[in-house]
């Protein structure tokens, strides 16, 4: 069965079909890859060429049915002394799916962010960010595999899930990774079969699971009944490292039972060896990590039994279609460290200091800042990498710790009124900087203003658009600057007493809702009406 043009493979470039203009085409998957890979020869007559990283959708057709088995973009494109254009690509496996391409966002009017956090959200998870995308890629400029790669182990490090797209499913798949303790399930027809124990181990072998098992034997039969197992869990593929059979001494027939687990990594099979069968046409009902019962007709009829498929390949050329099924593959484990999160310091004199190390080791951060800049007074840095500075020159902001800082205040601007005084924002005491770490465009400034007689209020600004604008709001709470213990300094009538120094504004933190609070030092007590 030859290839014809179109019949089994549809390709779509950034949505234009060009199915008919391919020559060869294959696409690899596997439980111990990331995602699928593909690879396409086209003719060089073709209207449009890929350029690296388009959009790639492939259709293949089975049985006159048309179904996606994979959505990709193009890595690599070359072309051969016979004219012929060759292209390599890779499936969107791991968290940003379709929004690998500035230029998609941007028409969207979306960022990233949304997307990782939308996509987080159907695994019922809040994702805690490093860097907002301005911070990963220029706006418009096409983001290439290793930049992605970058990005997305960051990404899934800081979030601590894994999403990959299943091609089979044509949808996206998400797992949270935790370190607790799985609830193991074992099915089978009899009670042959049981969970002896749960190994915990070492670093090397986190999550063990031990079964007792074997085959069933019946002397009224000619042949031994096959015990089928299935060991399901909640833990997440990637922390499972084995299951381990061990023959039930209980069963005279001893050896390893099969089983039968979904996409769980590192399973023991009863042939250790990597097998490889080719198939005719392709097999859009099979997937890796299930198992395929696998005949071999010889001289000498061999049955292997059921096996897990660990990778499949599908081909179309001009000898036809063939799909290949691997069995008898081990998977190294995969280990996620949460990162350490960074630690900033404000310097009088030398700028900003970040530490990627819990604080042993400090490098600058300050590109942006000279003069009065570098003398800090405080930082405030949000979850959405968004910074804010308070220098002796005014106030900085800059949107990523690889980002530049911008000077966009001098001052504070004036507030609201009170007492018929309006506050004259380049007189406030700055106390405290903070941001919200929920929001990605709020911070408070907590500040000390005194109008008259010398007797102070704290007063709290606020922006919600990453400072371009500001509201204040003037607390109760009051300061009174003298020492003695009595009456108003202005003799206020008696009656009303202020303890020494008065209440302080000392500090201003933020909930984890974002609502901020504001932390006074000393008191000031009223023991008479108001005047």
């Amino acid at each position: 069965m030859s290839l014809q043009e179109g019949k089994f493979v549809h390709l779509f470039i950034n949505g234009t079909e060009r199915s008919e203009y391919i020559l060869e085409y294959e696409r690899t998957t596997g439980l111990c890859s990331v995602g699928d890979t593909f690879s396409l020869s086209l003719q060089a007559n073709i209207p449009i060429v890929p350029d690296p990283y388009d959009n790639i959708l492939i259709k293949e057709f089975w049985d006159g049915s048309l179904g996606t088995v994979l959505r990709g973009y193009s890595i690599e494109i070359n072309q051969t002394h016979d004219a012929i254009i060759l292209v390599d690509g890779q499936d969107k496996s791991v968290l940003l799916s379709d929004y690998f391409i500035p230029a998609q966002r941007e028409a969207a009017g979306e960022t990233v962010d949304y997307w990782v956090a939308n996509i987080a959200a159907q695994a019922g998870l809040s994702v805690t960010f490093g860097a907002t995308s301005s911070a990963i890629v220029e706006e418009g400029t096409p983001m290439g595999l290793q930049t992605a790669l970058d990005v997305i182990l960051n990404l899934e490090r800081l979030g601590g899930y894994f999403i990959r797209y299943s091609s089979q499913n044509d949808r996206l798949e998400t797992f949270r990774l935790t370190t607790s303790q799985p609830t193991i399930t074992i099915d089978d027809s009899g009670d042959e079969l049981n969970v002896a124990e749960r190994l915990r181990g070492t670093e090397k072998t986190r999550n063990v699971v031990k079964v007792y098992g074997g085959m069933k034997f019946n002397p009224f039969t000619e042949e031994e009944e096959i015990i089928f197992a299935k060991a399901s869990s909640n833990i997440p593929e990637l922390l499972v490292d084995k299951i381990v059979v061990v023959a039930n001494p209980m069963i005279k027939k001893q050896t390893h039972a099969f089983i039968v687990a979904n996409k769980v990594l590192n399973i023991m099979n009863t042939v250790d060896d990597i097998q490889h069968y080719t198939l005719q046409g392709f097999y859009p009902s099979l997937d890796y990590g299930e198992y395929a019962l696998i005949d071999v007709d010889t001289l000498n009829y061999t049955f292997y039994g059921p096996k897990q498929i660990t990778t499949l390949s599908s081909r179309a050329d001009e000898q036809g279609v063939y799909t290949t099924v691997t069995v008898g593959e081990k998977c190294d484990r995969v280990s996620i460290q949460l990162p350490t999160p960074p630690v900033y310091a404000c310097t009088n004199g030398d700028g900003v200091g970040v530490s990627w190390d819990g604080g042993d080791n400090f490098a600058a951060s300050s590109y942006g800042l000279v003069g009065n800049a570098l003398v800090c007074s405080g930082i405030a840095v949000n979850n959405y990498d968004n910074h804010m500075l308070w220098t002796a020159d005014g106030f900085y902001r800059r949107y990523s710790s690889q980002g530049t800082w911008v000077k966009f205040m001098d001052t504070l601007p004036d507030g609201e009124e009170f007492d018929g005084y309006s506050v004259i924002g380049s007189e406030v005491k700055i106390v405290k900087l903070e941001a919200n770490k929920a929001s990605p465009s709020t911070f408070y400034i907590l500040g000390v203003w005194g109008n008259r007689n010398d007797i102070a209020r704290t007063i709290v600004y606020k922006t919600v658009d990453f400072g371009n604008t500001w509201t204040s709001n003037i607390l109760w709470a009051y300061k009174v600057f003298h020492n003695d213990i009595g009456g108003w300094p202005t003799g206020t009538p008696s009656g009303y007493v202020g303890i020494n120094h008065g209440s302080i504004p000392s500090d201003l933190v933020c909930g984890p809702d974002g609502t901020p609070y504001v932390i006074l030092r000393g008191l000031v007590f009223i023991v008479g009406p108001p005047d």
